[in-house]
């Protein structure tokens, strides 16, 4: 049992880098990240919608919520989410991919052990131990490793100003473990994987709305770019892709914990992004592995096997 859902949080990250590559791809159309994010929003918002309105259409009721549950599972996964990708935005061009990568996973890794071993959101508690400590660590240096340039090839370097932004990343990552746990208890008050992402889905969309309204000012965008190149079909799948990921979180955390969940998850987000880089998919520039990035995946592996057995 635990062996499928390792494998099914290993392919479902292996979608977020896609998510990432097809949303960039409907960037250069919006000319707005922003805007490119409020569609894919929308589109999964959408999907969702039609799902629970086939398989639990009386859930859509909320007549069935049973308990005393805390007010913010209904907002505060979403909230998490949206602020975590605009963080992302806002960090992308102050540090670099590299770093951006490596301050957030940090985050993640940090507040996943915190809220597996006192049991935050109301999440199973998980020990603490040395050998998950260990595992968490070779993990962050595989990504590390992954990630690693020389000074002199960096094409953003750090100063002064950017190391707050440092410490912003290391915040931001904060951020998707709590989404996680919340909207594992969301799923428990109206007993619905489809309908609490339909929640959480629907809160980004509200909130992206605003967003977009204040800063880009505009929701339309030319199907056309100026070359003549035209908007494809699947530059719209991320909406569907970002669903299959806030699901698969919602479902794997109270079997495998937050620290193993998203340790899986950004596992097969590693590996897809390596393969996206190596063959140059999605009008990506192609990247050759090389051997450091394989030892990185492999230290990778290694942190999430000993999380797992200890």
């Amino acid at each position: 049992m635990i062996a499928l859902l390792l494998i099914a949080g290993l392919l479902v990250g292996m979608m977020l880098p896609v998510q990432t590559s097809v949303n960039n791809h409907l960037g250069k159309f919006t000319r707005s990240p922003l805007l490119a994010s409020f569609i894919s929003f929308s589109v999964g918002a959408l999907f969702l919608l039609i799902i629970n309105i086939i398989i639990n259409p009386a859930k859509l009721t909320f007549s069935q919520v049973s308990g005393h549950y805390p007010p913010y599972i209904w907002f505060l996964g979403g909230l998490c989410g949206i602020i975590f990708l605009t963080g992302n935005i806002l960090l992308l061009p102050r540090l670099g991919a590299a770093m951006t990568v490596v301050t957030t996973v940090t985050g993640q890794m940090v507040m996943s052990i915190l809220i597996d071993w006192f049991g935050f959101f109301h999440a199973p508690i998980h020990g603490i131990s040395l050998g998950r400590i260990i595992g968490v660590i070779l993990m962050l240096f595989g990504i590390l490793l992954m990630n690693y340039l020389p000074r002199a090839k960096r094409k953003i370097q750090t100063t002064g100003s950017s190391k707050w932004w440092l410490i912003a990343g290391f915040g931001s990552g904060l951020l998707p473990p709590i989404q996680t746990a919340v909207n594992s208890q969301l799923r428990t008050a109206v007993d619905s994987f489809f309908l609490a992402s339909l929640i959480s889905f629907v809160v980004g969309v509200i909130i992206l709305a605003l967003v977009v309204a204040i800063f880009v000012r505009r929701f339309t965008f030319s199907k056309r770019k100026d070359t003549g190149e035209e908007l494809p079909l699947w530059a719209f799948i991320g909406g569907f892709l970002g669903v299959a990921y806030v699901t698969a979180n919602i479902v794997l955390m109270p079997y495998l914990g937050v620290a193993l969940t998203i340790m899986i998850l950004l596992c097969g987000q590693m590996v897809m992004a390596l393969l996206i880089d190596h063959f140059g998919m999605f009008s990506i520039p192609k990247q050759q592995i090389d051997n450091k990035r394989i030892i990185g995946i492999l230290f990778i592996i290694v942190g999430i096997i000993l999380v797992h057995s200890f």
